[in-house]
């Protein structure tokens, strides 16, 4: 699932970090699909194996070619090279 797509992004629709991503994510042209967990019939258990997966329960839960990404402290600088390091993969 989360090499289904250069970005793959695990959200929730009532979350503003989640819009925040994805408008920057937008602005960076970025191919990324979102999975919006509060509209998923098993998004509480898709929460709960990132969690175990990547340490990490909250949403954003951002995937740039497969690996994860923590919003928090990343340089907007550097997001353009990884997302398109992915896209050309």
């Amino acid at each position: 699932m989360v090499t289904s797509f250069p970005v793959v992004m695990f959200g929730k629709t009532y979350c503003g970090y989640c819009r925040r991503a994805k408008e920057l994510l937008t602005q960076l042209g970025a191919i990324y699909n979102v999975i919006e967990l509060d509209e998923e019939s098993n998004g509480e258990e898709i929460q709960s194996a990132l969690a175990q997966w990547t340490g990490q329960r909250t949403a954003p839960n951002v995937f740039i070619g497969g690996n994860n990404l923590l919003f928090r402290g990343i340089k907007k600088v550097s997001l353009p090279l990884q997302i398109s390091s992915a896209e050309n993969f």
